[in-house]
């Protein structure tokens, strides 16, 4: 396992953790749908991306769930968008997210922001690069 330098990790301020926030991005956000997961994001001014993963019942039991958020969770991390505009980010996770391997949820997750990123009309490099 290779450890992850202090800019690579997703830290506190990087994460939307209050239930207002939650729904402020749900419901004002712009909603990307896909086979593994729903994204909704809403530009903020904070100077950062924040992101949030939701991953209901259906998905599957506590373990399956959590496996379909760090999934969720490392997309982002390694995929950060990069840019002057900033955006709070929600997943929501889907069953067949479980059937896949981490690098399909962060393929999808590369195109589901590419065309966002796109219909706003930016262009050039769009990603951060990671690990």
């Amino acid at each position: 396992m290779v450890a992850l330098t202090r800019d690579e990790r997703l830290r506190r301020r990087e994460r939307i953790t209050k239930k207002r926030e939650f729904s402020r991005v749900l419901e004002e956000g712009s909603r990307i749908p896909g086979e593994l997961f729903t994204l909704f994001l809403l530009p903020n001014d904070l100077g950062y991306h924040r992101f949030g993963v939701i991953v209901g019942r259906k998905v599957g039991k506590i373990a399956k769930r959590n496996l379909a958020k760090r999934r969720l969770k490392e997309a982002f991390r390694r995929n950060k968008p990069k840019g002057n505009l900033t955006f709070d980010i929600v997943a929501i996770g889907k069953q067949p997210i479980l059937e896949v391997k981490t690098p399909r949820v962060e393929e999808e997750f590369r195109r589901k922001l590419t065309y966002f990123l796109r219909s706003l009309g930016m262009d050039g490099p769009l990603w951060e690069e990671s690990s």
